[in-house]
Order: structure tokens, then sequence, then C-alpha cells
């Protein structure tokens, strides 16, 4: 879904993941935000990544280290509520 169902897909980021310190090199472009309900479009950077796979995990230990994620990594064996708390 961050992708547009892989529609926009930049820099083999398949989460839509925002540029970070941890990782040097980021990809910028436009993207659609909702603010208090209302959609605003800016320029934005995010992570960029040699591959598919070095996306998925990455995205894997974001979930796993992040305190913002604690309750969804917890999840991880319960599909429904992981996604709940991912949406959260």
């Amino acid at each position: 879904m961050e992708t547009g169902w892989g529609r926009s897909v930049e820099g083999n980021n398949l989460f839509g993941i925002k540029d970070t310190s941890i990782l040097p090199g980021y990809v910028k472009f436009k993207t659609k935000e909702y603010v208090k309900g209302e959609v605003i479009i800016l320029d934005d950077e995010f992570e960029s990544f040699s591959s598919p796979l070095e996306s998925i995990v990455f995205y894997l230990y974001l979930i796993k280290t992040h305190p913002r994620y604690r309750k969804v990594w917890k999840s991880r064996k319960k599909p429904k509520k992981y996604f709940e708390e991912l949406q959260k």
C-alpha cells in the first residue's frame, strides 16, 4: 500500500521508509501526506536500498528495534493484531 501496490517504488524502497540517520543515501520525491485530515503534497526524503531484499531486511530491523513498533513486533505471529498495531 505504501508504494501504490508497487507502482511508485523508488530506490527499491518497498515500504515507503523515510530517510533515517542509520543508512547513508536517500532518494527525494513528491509524496502525499495526510495531516489532520487534509492531503498535502511535499518533497520528502526516503531510504534508498541496493535491492528489494535489503529493503525487506531493513523493514524487519525497524519493526524489531524501534521503540515505536514494540507492540507490532510482539504481535508478529498474529497477523490481524500485527496489522492493527502497525496501523496505530
